[in-house]
């Protein structure tokens, strides 16, 4: 990994003025018609100064991220196959943990799918702060 450059900065500069441009976007959190979970997880192979690699994961309920993860991993991998592999292994108890958090809130599965919210309202929540509002 190398130090930050002058092209690093130019683009930490857009980032910032681009979030500082879009305060009063709301954020949108919500679940698809389908009811699905949706899990997405993609690895980067020895992008760390050890040779480690990366993991990103996001869940969905079908508008926008409810939860994500980014984490360096914990081993070093031989090829970005075993690092996707072992991505997947390190998210996979988020991906339980809210499985099982679903099912204990009335959530059920329906046989073909792991878990489905078909049972949930198809409604949007616009959220501003970190809190927010269920009913």
């Amino acid at each position: 990994m190398k130090c930050p450059d002058t092209d690093d900065w130019k683009k930490l500069i857009r980032l910032l003025g681009y979030v500082a441009d879009t305060l009063s976007l709301p954020l949108i959190i919500g679940w698809g018609a389908t009811g699905n979970i949706y899990w997405w997880v993609d690895a980067a192979f020895a992008v760390h100064n050890d040779m480690k690699g990366h993991t990103g994961g996001m869940m969905s309920l079908g508008k926008g991220a409810i939860m994500s993860i980014s984490t360096k991993q914990k081993i070093n991998t031989k090829s970005s196959t075993e690092a996707e592999i072992v991505g997947v292994d390190d998210t996979l108890p988020f991906n339980v943990w809210c499985r099982n958090f679903l099912l204990e809130q009335g959530y059920h599965s329906n046989g073909n799918n792991p878990m489905n919210l078909s049972t949930l309202d198809t409604q949007t929540y616009y959220i501003k702060t970190t809190q927010v509002p269920l009913s």
